[in-house]
């Protein structure tokens, strides 16, 4: 065959072949013009499987911070609902705290009732109050101790709320 066929055949081989399968050492047998093509293209060819290589790593990267919003954007929707939920605790903490603080109050009052029954009883047995003081202190106690009754079922029935 003709040297300039050959070359032109395998300049068409080298072309169509993978950047791999082009051996330096058909390259040295070409002519120095032919030979400054040959390599130019597998220079070419090769940046080109370079910037193959990075377009796929960049999508890969694409896809991967995609799944990363996504997992941020579901972290911040459950440290919301967390954040609600522990307001709700917080809240939940004040009323009951508020609730043992009336109870206590309550039962202060219920104690005291108890020693001015006491009292107004010992001042009774002492003769140091009549009969009709001691009714309308007696009923004064009874309608306190009816308030101090109903407040603390009330206060009951907001605990099981």
């Amino acid at each position: 065959m003709i040297p300039i066929l050959k070359e032109k055949l395998f300049l068409s081989l080298v072309k169509n072949a993978k950047h791999e399968d082009i051996q330096p050492v058909f390259i040295s047998n070409l002519s120095p013009r032919n030979a400054a093509r040959v390599h130019k293209y597998r220079q070419k060819k090769s940046s080109k499987v370079v910037v193959h290589k990075l377009k796929k790593e960049v999508s890969h990267h694409k896809s991967v911070n995609e799944e990363l919003k996504k997992d941020i954007d579901s972290l911040k929707k459950t440290v919301d609902l967390f954040s609600k939920t522990l307001e709700k605790h917080d809240k939940r903490k004040e009323v009951a705290s508020d609730i043992i603080e009336k109870k206590e109050v309550l039962n202060q009052l219920k104690s005291d009732l108890n020693n001015l029954k006491e009292i107004a009883l010992e001042a009774k047995k002492d003769k140091d109050i009549s009969i009709t003081q001691w009714k309308s202190i007696s009923k004064y106690i009874e309608n306190l101790e009816s308030i101090v009754h109903k407040k603390e079922s009330d206060i009951d029935a907001s605990m099981l709320l």
